[in-house]
């Protein structure tokens, strides 16, 4: 009966648990990552929900036109798509 070298057999056994802890570090940092990026994309809409917010608070003191804020807004929006941004 032809058995597996001593050698080969524990080299074959560090390979795999090499490749089972690389691929697990890896599948927690990419669950890390989403739930990273989940959280910054939440903050920059509570960003813009909250700067929304107040210009519309300052237009209603101010009495400027109804939508100028956001006229604004799409004027910005045109400009950075126009820029490349």
């Amino acid at each position: 009966m032809n058995q597996l070298p001593y050698w080969l057999f524990a080299s074959l056994l560090l390979v795999c648990a090499v490749l089972y802890v690389g691929i697990r570090a890896y599948r927690i940092f990419l669950t890390r990552f989403e739930r990273e990026r989940r959280n910054v994309q939440q903050m920059s809409e509570l960003h813009l929900a909250t700067i929304e917010a107040l210009a519309r608070a300052i237009e209603a003191k101010d009495g400027t036109e109804v939508n100028y804020i956001h006229s604004v807004q799409l004027y910005g929006t045109a400009i950075g798509c126009a820029i490349g941004l």
